[in-house]
C-alpha cells in the first residue's frame, strides 16, 4: 500500500513514529469534582431479554447494542432510544459477503453507518436507517483488507477514516483511509508509575490490556483511561500530527504482573465515552478485593482534562452511552436484585 502524506479532511498530517518514552511526570491524586450528583436512573425498558456482550453506541433515535437474544441469531440489537423497544436484530456470523466472523469491534459514523471489522481484516458497513425501516438491502460496504491491515483492539470511524487504537502490530495509534492507505502512526506512551521503573514492553502491554479509548465526534481529540489503577491521557489530532496534550494520574496501579492486579489495587476504569464537549469515565474507586457490592461512578471531564462533575450511580451499569448534546445517559443496568434492564438518567 502507498503512504499518503496529507489527511484529506485536514484532520491529521503524516506523523513520524516517536520512540517509546515517558512524556509526563505528574503525581497520583484522587479526582476532585466541583459538584457531585446522585444519578436518578429510570427504567426505559425492562422487558428485553438480552445477554449483553459489549458497549452500546448511539445514533439519532437509535441505540446499537451488542447482545444476544433468543429470538434471533443476530449479534447486534437495534433499539429505539425513545421507548427502548427492540426494532431489529442484525450482525450475523458467517462467511457470506455481508457477514463477519465476529462483531466485537464496531463504530458508527456521523452519517449513521454502522461499521464492524473482524479478526480476518474484513469490514462491513450497515445503514442504520435502512435497518430500522426493515429494508433487506442495508449493506453499504463489504471490504476485505490486505493482510497487512492492522487488527485493532479498538477502532473508530471519523471523517471517513479509520482510527485504529492499540492495534496488534505493535503500534499504539494508526490512522488509515477506508481504502487502507496509511495516514499517520503514533507510538509514544506516557509514564505509568515510579513503582515500576519505566520499561517499554511493560508499558505497551499494560496500556494495550488495560486502556480504554474514546475519540471525539469531530475526530480531533482522543482520550484514554485505564483500569487497575487509573490514569487519563488526552491527545490531539491536527495538521501538525498526533500529540499528547495532558496526562492525569488518579489511582496508582499495583500489579502482580502486566495482566494481574494486586487485591489492594483500585479497579479503575470500566468504560470511557465522549462528546465534543466532555469526556465521561465510568470507574470504580474501590479496591479489587472489595468490588462485590461496589457501585461505579461516572466522572465528567472537559477536554482540557479538568474535572466537571461526578455522578454516583445507585445501580451497576454494564455499559453506557451519552447523547451528543450531553443531556442524557443511557445504560444497561443490573439492579440490587440482579435483574437487568435498559435505563437512563438525565445529565444536569
Amino acid at each position: 500500500m502507498k503512504t499518503i502524506l496529507t489527511y484529506a479532511l485536514g484532520v491529521c498530517a503524516f506523523m513520524n513514529i516517536g520512540c517509546t518514552k515517558p512524556i509526563s511526570d505528574n503525581e497520583y491524586a484522587d479526582p476532585k469534582y466541583p459538584v457531585t450528583y446522585e444519578a436518578e436512573v429510570k427504567v426505559l425498558n425492562d422487558n428485553l431479554l438480552l445477554r449483553c456482550a459489549g458497549s452500546m453506541q448511539l445514533f439519532g433515535d437509535y441505540i446499537v447494542y451488542p447482545a444476544i437474544t433468543p429470538d434471533s441469531k443476530g449479534t447486534m440489537q437495534l433499539l429505539s432510544a425513545k421507548d427502548g423497544s427492540l426494532l431489529r436484530s442484525f450482525g450475523y456470523l458467517g462467511r457470506g459477503g455481508n457477514e463477519l466472523a465476529d462483531y466485537h469491534q464496531f463504530s458508527i459514523d456521523d452519517k449513521g453507518v454502522f461499521y464492524a471489522m473482524d479478526y480476518n481484516h474484513k469490514m462491513v458497513g450497515y445503514d442504520l436507517q435502512a435497518l430500522a425501516e426493515g429494508a433487506n438491502n442495508y449493506t453499504v460496504i463489504s471490504k476485505q483488507f490486505d493482510s497487512s491491515q492492522p487488527t485493532s483492539n479498538q477502532f473508530q470511524i471519523r471523517n471517513e477514516n479509520i482510527i485504529h487504537l492499540e492495534d496488534r502490530l505493535n503500534l499504539r495509534i494508526f490512522i488509515t483511509t477506508m481504502e487502507g492507505d496509511t495516514l499517520a502512526k503514533y507510538d509514544q506512551y506516557p509514564k505509568i508509575t515510579d513503582r515500576y521503573p519505566f520499561d517499554e514492553e511493560f508499558t505497551k502491554k499494560y496500556m494495550r490490556h488495560h486502556g480504554y479509548y474514546t475519540v471525539s465526534p469531530d475526530g480531533k481529540r482522543i482520550a484514554l483511561s485505564t483500569e487497575y489503577g487509573m490514569m487519563m491521557e488526552i491527545l490531539s489530532v491536527a495538521d501538525s500530527g498526533i500529540k499528547s496534550e495532558r496526562v492525569r494520574y488518579f489511582y496508582e496501579p499495583e500489579m502482580k504482573s502486566v495482566r494481574e492486579p494486586e487485591e489492594t489495587c483500585v479497579f479503575g476504569t470500566s468504560q470511557i465515552e465522549s462528546t465534543d464537549k466532555y469526556i465521561y469515565v465510568m470507574y470504580y474507586k474501590e479496591q479489587c478485593q472489595a468490588l462485590e457490592n461496589a457501585r461505579p461512578v461516572i466522572g465528567v471531564f472537559d477536554w482540557e482534562g479538568e474535572e466537571v462533575a461526578c455522578y454516583n450511580l445507585p445501580v451497576q451499569p454494564f455499559t453506557f452511552a451519552v447523547t451528543p448534546d450531553d443531556k442524557r445517559i443511557y445504560c444497561w443496568v443490573y439492579n440490587p436484585e440482579g435483574e437487568d434492564y435498559l435505563g437512563y438518567f438525565d445529565v444536569k
